[in-house]
């Protein structure tokens, strides 16, 4: 799942991030934190990103992009299907609710225990930015993108939201994989 921004890092400022969240779930309902990865770029270098961890992870891994309000992220979403990541499994997930609503779910099943993460460099940002969440933190980007993951994950046997851009082969996807994702 991914959280988009696309302004680079200037001195003096603290823009927003991208943030990607690579997650799987068990059968057993445990969820598996693969990898985050982020960056602060132009909207070029955002794409590069993207389509170079789409490549990484493979075709198996259904892409989820949180889709803005209005018709600039119908657009933008319609991009990223097309043009950017046509040869992938994708999925627009239209935004509801505020951002610590869409949370709740994640962090309760992270206060569970039911959630791990694999050892990686990118561990030591994301649990200050979960930590600092939704008070303290300067930034949520890494937060959305997991919570987006894991209710696309938790909810993928509902029915797709409605206005989403859904690629047709996420129907498929999902028959062929028995509900897991990869």
């Amino acid at each position: 799942a991914w959280d988009l921004a696309s302004t680079e890092a200037k001195k003096g400022q603290d823009p927003d991030w991208t943030a990607g969240c690579l997650m799987k779930q068990t059968p057993s309902t445990m969820w598996y934190i693969e990898s985050v990865v982020r960056i602060r770029g132009t909207p070029g270098a955002v794409e590069n990103l993207i389509r170079q961890t789409a490549e990484l992870d493979g075709k198996r891994v259904t892409i989820i992009m949180e889709q803005e309000p209005g018709a600039a992220g119908v657009a933008q979403m319609d991009y990223y299907h097309r043009k950017v990541l046509p040869d992938f499994v994708f999925q627009a997930m239209p935004s509801t609710g505020s951002k610590e609503v869409r949370a709740n779910p994640f962090a309760s099943q992270a206060q569970a225990g039911n959630v791990k993460l694999l050892q990686g460099s990118w561990i030591g940002n994301f649990l200050n930015e979960l930590e600092l969440f939704p008070t303290a933190g300067a930034h949520d980007d890494q937060v959305d993108a997991a919570a987006m993951a894991y209710n696309f994950l938790a909810h993928r046997g509902f029915a797709v939201p409605e206005g989403a851009i859904q690629h047709e082969k996420v129907e498929k996807a999902w028959r062929r994989d028995n509900g897991r994702n990869y």
